[in-house]
């Protein structure tokens, strides 16, 4: 039962600027809730990988096929902007490179899980409230996308947020709020991937390696959730700033700072 909770978590988190990672540790703390182990982290970054597939399934399926008008010496802007978002993830590639093989543990506590809740979500407010609106998702150029990753390269700090990151450093560069959702969900993909093939491939090296109908089910939940959760940032970003959503993450540090004497 743990497991469907903790999907639930992620599912939620994931596609909020809170930082699922850091949810997903505290529902562990608050409530005890314990995963089933390597193979759960698969199953629930897959689905919440397959919840970006099927919201932007118009935006990935223009890419994909631009990759054929390049074949047929013609590239295209829509093939510049899946360029653009592989440039994002440079950043993101080699800091996790060098996390993953020269970094043991970058474990999280709630004393620094508290802090930085609190800094980022300051930051980000203040990047939200002064950025401009004046570039949009076709108009985002090399230069910002790289500077968008380096952002999201903060994220291997615990509890600093991917999306958070990412939306903070467009709003920064003035990139208008749903064009920089946009962007920072689609460079998530080949980041996503990647992650996911290195969870898998820890979870195959496991001694115990079992798929059974209790993974479909938050496979499922997880999905119905993330998607839900997907659908209303984006509907909430065309009308309404991030602000909501930096002063949860500023009380939410003071909670864990208080509640665990942190």
């Amino acid at each position: 039962m743990d497991i469907f909770w903790l999907s639930l978590i992620q599912g939620v988190s994931e596609f909020f600027p809170v930082s699922s990672s850091g949810h997903l540790f505290i529902g562990s703390q608050l409530f005890g809730l314990r995963s089933a182990g390597r193979l759960t982290e698969v199953i629930l970054n897959f689905a919440t990988l397959l919840v970006v597939f099927v919201y932007f399934r118009t935006e990935i399926k223009a890419l994909i096929q631009s990759l054929f008008g390049v074949l047929k010496g013609y590239a295209s802007p829509t093939f510049h902007q899946g360029l653009k978002i592989c440039v994002a993830t440079l950043p993101v590639i080699c800091i996790g490179f060098l996390v993953h093989h020269y970094v043991d543990h970058l474990t999280h506590g709630m004393r620094l899980f508290g802090w930085v809740s609190i800094v980022f979500g300051l930051v980000m407010m203040g990047a939200d409230l002064y950025g401009k609106h004046h570039t949009t998702y076709e108009r985002i150029t090399y230069k910002k996308a790289f500077l968008i990753g380096l952002f999201q390269a903060g994220a291997f700090v615990p509890g600093a947020s991917r999306l958070g990151l990412s939306l903070t450093g467009a709003r920064l560069l003035g990139i208008k709020r749903t064009d920089a959702a946009k962007f920072s969900f689609l460079t998530s993909i080949p980041i996503g991937i990647g992650a996911l093939t290195l969870l898998f491939r820890v979870a195959l090296n496991d001694s115990f390696f079992y798929i059974g109908v209790d993974f479909f089910v938050i496979l499922f939940a997880c999905f119905c959730v993330g998607y839900g959760s997907l659908y209303f940032f984006m509907w909430w970003l065309r009308k309404n700033s991030l602000v909501l959503f930096g002063l949860y993450r500023i009380l939410l540090g003071i909670f864990v700072l208080l509640y665990f004497h942190a």
